[in-house]
């Protein structure tokens, strides 16, 4: 594959066709990947490593980000969105969701602070590298999502999930703001 990407570098005539076929190649993968019974995402990450380490693959990634901010990432979030079919639980199941919340971010500050620590950072560094790694996102969807669609999970689990996930990625700014405030200097590495 990687073979085949520098050839077409070199025969193509314009630069501005690469970030074409580059995609053409990451759908192509992805549908490889799903016909051999494997997440979709597994080709297109293959496909994203092999084009990144082509020459072009500095030029190629910065055109295709606009494409990814502007049309997939939304198309991506909305998609989960509106397979969320339910948020009428009762009371006892958003306890459950609160503190399943809870839970996953004192855990992933937890053990990334214990992991800082043990690289020698100081403790308020500690709290502030857990906060960090405490956010979930893209990848917590999509493997949900692909554990709904295969129906390893339903309907409420995911739903549960999704929110868990939601709640999280918008807790965790907001500590991590509160865990720099009163920093005289920056942290360097």
């Amino acid at each position: 594959m990687f073979r085949f990407l520098e050839w077409l570098e070199a025969k193509l005539p314009r630069t501005e066709e690469l970030p074409i076929f580059s995609l053409a190649f990451a759908l192509l993968l992805s549908y490889l990947a799903q016909k051999f019974g494997v997440s979709g995402i597994i080709g297109a990450y293959i496909a994203g490593l092999v084009v990144g380490n082509t020459k072009q693959g500095k030029f190629i990634k910065n055109k295709i980000d606009v494409l990814v901010y502007m049309l997939f990432s939304p198309m991506f979030f909305a998609s989960i969105g509106l397979k969320l079919t339910t948020l009428s639980f009762p009371t006892y199941i958003w306890q459950f969701i609160i503190l399943f919340t809870f839970i996953t971010v004192v855990s992933k500050i937890i053990g990334n602070g214990l992991g800082a620590k043990l690289c020698g950072y100081k403790k308020k560094e500690c709290l502030q590298i857990g906060i960090g790694m405490a956010t979930r996102g893209e990848m917590a969807f999509i493997m949900i999502d692909e554990a709904k669609r295969i129906g390893l999970i339903n309907e409420e689990i995911f739903s549960i999930i999704v929110i868990t996930v939601f709640l999280v990625t918008f807790i965790t700014p907001i500590l991590l703001h509160l865990s720099f405030r009163k920093q005289k200097e920056p942290i360097t590495t």
